[in-house]
């Protein structure tokens, strides 16, 4: 049971790592197209 509860917590862990890295990822793409295009990512993230 304990071992069952500890898998689920590593998983969610590494699910969370994913997805700040997936929105850093996302955030840098978004303002690397922002500036390519001229748009501020102020009017974007507001």
């Amino acid at each position: 049971m304990v071992h069952g509860l500890r898998l689920v917590y590593n998983r969610r862990r590494l699910y969370r790592q994913d997805g700040l890295e997936v929105m850093r990822v996302l955030s840098a793409w978004l303002a690397h197209r922002c500036s390519c295009t001229g748009v501020p990512p102020s009017l974007l993230f507001r």
